[in-house]
């Protein structure tokens, strides 16, 4: 059961409601924070009963919409109508969804693609160019030889290609992060680099600046290094599992879940809020 205590720590005070704002936005990482390559059991049945009464649930994933869809969403009879996906600056829409559709229009984002799920993939963000080039002056400065190839659907993010046994991934991702540029290692001499100022926290926040959905109370749920910013900004924040030491978090989180498998336990936090407005 949650704590009263930190969770009204948490929420800096707030009596359990969600004050003067509209609506609810639950935005939820998907591996290893609701499930562990799939969705099922207690917290699918929470998923759906979640989106049916108008919760913006917003999956949040460095997976690409494909592989969302196939691992997590596929047996859903409900879909979410929006996921942040391919590392935090492509959105994919739901067709159907005219209203936010349209709203993306008027924002100007870049209308992607539309794939074989019934979702449509806006992106924003810079263009690979400036990233590449930053990726090539590292490597003339250390001295070795990187190949690189643009991500599709992902104008923030490149994939590089190096020889590991000439190359340390160590020293490169070190030289990376000065520079404001995440490495995601994928092994056999190949990582995904991603711009810093592109995550799930940015991602939400022009989602909202840009009308497509309302400010609400934001609830933010994680397990990882790259969720930090997303708990951080959160109204409530929840850390899932213990990859993530709570040093890093510039504030305590407001509730811990021991792992995925506790994931549906946030229907509660919200019932209690929904009860208290």
């Amino acid at each position: 059961m949650w704590d009263k205590r930190m969770f009204m720590d948490g929420i800096g005070g707030l009596d359990l409601g969600y004050g003067n704002k509209k609506s609810i936005n639950l935005v939820t990482d998907l591996n290893g924070t609701i499930g562990n390559g799939t969705l099922t059991g207690e917290n699918a049945d929470a998923f759906q009963r979640l989106v049916n009464r108008g919760i913006n649930v917003i999956p949040a994933t460095s997976y690409s919409l494909a592989s969302a869809f196939e691992t997590y969403f596929s047996r859903l009879s409900v879909k979410p109508n929006i996921l942040i996906v391919e590392r935090g600056n492509a959105i994919a829409v739901e067709r159907g969804n005219a209203n936010i559709i349209s709203r993306f229009a008027k924002a100007g984002f870049r209308n992607e693609r539309a794939d074989e799920y019934g979702y449509i993939e806006y992106v924003f963000g810079d263009d690979n160019e400036e990233l590449s080039r930053k990726v090539l002056d590292v490597s003339k400065e250390l001295g070795i030889s990187i190949g690189i190839a643009p991500m599709y659907g992902c104008s923030a993010a490149i994939k590089i290609m190096f020889d590991e046994n000439k190359t340390s991934s160590r020293q490169l991702e070190d030289r990376m992060d000065k520079l404001g540029i995440s490495m995601h290692r994928n092994g056999q001499g190949t990582a995904t680099l991603v711009d810093d100022r592109f995550n799930k926290w940015t991602s939400y926040l022009e989602l909202v600046s840009k009308g497509i959905i309302d400010d609400g109370f934001l609830i933010g749920i994680g397990n990882d290094l790259n969720d930090v910013q997303l708990l951080n900004h959160s109204d409530i924040s929840i850390l899932v599992g213990r990859k993530i030491n709570p040093s890093r978090l510039a504030k305590e989180a407001s509730y811990k879940f021991e792992g995925p498998w506790e994931w549906h336990k946030v229907e509660s936090i919200i019932e209690r809020l929904l009860h208290n407005k």
